[in-house]
């Protein structure tokens, strides 16, 4: 209970910190009370007070060293978020402001040696533990670098965990009631949303719902459920991960990445004799784009070049290899199946171009696009029959029929 922030206001307001403080002092063996202290070490003024009572922090600081695992991993916590992640935090901006001006005095003497750089950090909850090794090991064998606690690390995890945060282009969490449940998951989630991290989630326990504290930290973003799925379902999952993470760059270069570049292309250029160095005359012209196509009318009525011209025109290069060679008539009917049966045709168009996959946003871009130029839906019509009975006289009644003839969009 006390992992809600209102039960946590309501504890401050009765003043029943320092009775819980108390029952932690007295105990060596029983993690209990120091993960309840834990927990309220996230309400910024439970904190404060907890901070000034320098006895109950300096025994807090002797039980990371206890034998009994549940109490070191609640110790360290807490020193964690009395201290601990204030001061880690100022040590990475102060390193960053020293590379800084180091790259600005010396750009050839600076260097990130020695720090290993991630694709992604996965955050879960040992109790989900299979299916996030499993995801983990798909995409190291898929070429990612990826951290992630495989041997539930203790000690200085929660630090390890910030090292790895810093350093990861991506976090992935994996929402569970189990995840929202853990205050050092919580700790990690928060750490990288302050962090301003990207941050993508996955649900990994079969129909979860994100809420409270969790459900905030996720946000609206996109999430990718790998919940109870197998084979092909788990496949279908993966694929979907993989183009939100292209769809916020995960194929472009980072920072370092960049600068890297530059670096090696600038050393290049100027080792390079210049009667080596080709003649402008020599140097390939950029493919000339043409948009005939917009002048030839309905979709219906491209030819293969028209095709092409449309793609390149609107940013849709990917779709080049993949309809290749379709006319006007063969892109209707793909269109059409692109936006019947979505999910299929986005697996379909991503198994025929794995060098370069299509993401969602372009996916349905194309969709969006190409309807401008589809031929207008004929309206159909419909038919409606009338018995209207004209009484003539007290025995006998005429009969008449009318019909009427409407046009249905």
């Amino acid at each position: 209970m006390v992992q809600n922030d209102a039960v946590k206001e309501e504890v401050m307001k009765q003043n029943g910190l320092p009775s819980i403080i108390k029952y932690a002092k007295e105990t060596k063996d029983d993690p209990l009370p120091l993960e309840i202290t834990y927990a309220m070490t996230f309400n910024a003024d439970a904190k404060k007070v907890i901070n000034q009572d320098q006895e109950f922090v300096d025994h807090i600081k002797e039980l990371r060293s206890s034998e009994k695992l549940g109490v070191s991993r609640m110790a360290h916590g807490i020193v964690w978020k009395l201290e601990g992640e204030e001061k880690f935090r100022n040590t990475k901006e102060e390193k960053k402001l020293a590379k800084k001006e180091d790259a600005e005095n010396k750009p050839e003497e600076t260097s990130d040696q020695g720090k290993e750089k991630y694709d992604m950090m996965i955050s879960y909850c040992w109790a989900q533990k299979e299916l996030c090794h499993k995801i983990n090991d798909r995409l190291e064998k898929d070429g990612f670098n990826v951290w992630l606690d495989r041997d539930e690390m203790h000690g200085s995890i929660i630090e390890s965990m910030a090292e790895a945060i810093e350093n990861a282009r991506f976090i992935l969490l994996c929402m569970s009631s189990n995840y929202k449940n853990s205050i050092n998951c919580k700790a990690e989630a928060e750490y990288a949303f302050n962090r301003k991290s990207k941050i993508v989630p996955l649900i990994v326990e079969p129909k979860y719902t994100a809420d409270g504290w969790l459900g905030f930290l996720a946000g609206s973003k996109i999430y990718v459920d790998f919940a109870d799925k197998e084979d092909e379902e788990f496949d279908k999952a993966y694929d979907l991960l993989i183009a939100e993470l292209e769809r916020n760059g995960l194929r472009e270069p980072n920072e370092d990445q960049k600068k890297d570049r530059a670096a090696t292309a600038t050393a290049e250029a100027d080792s390079k004799p210049e009667e080596e160095s080709k003649p402008e005359e020599e140097a390939k012209p950029p493919p000339i784009q043409t948009t005939e196509y917009l002048n030839v009318g309905p979709a219906s009525m491209w030819n293969d070049v028209h095709v092409s011209e449309f793609l390149a025109d609107n940013q849709l290069e990917q779709f080049i290899p993949i309809c290749q060679s379709m006319d006007g008539g063969a892109l209707t009917e793909f269109h059409h199946s692109c936006e019947t049966i979505p999910d299929r045709l986005y697996g379909l168009v991503n198994s025929l171009s794995k060098e370069h996959p299509v993401s969602l946003g372009t996916f349905f871009k194309f969709i969006s696009r190409l309807k401008r130029y589809l031929p207008p839906k004929v309206p159909r019509k419909l038919y409606f029959q009338y018995d209207y009975i004209y009484p003539s006289s007290a025995t006998t009644a005429t009969t008449t029929t009318i019909t009427k003839t409407e046009d249905v969009k």
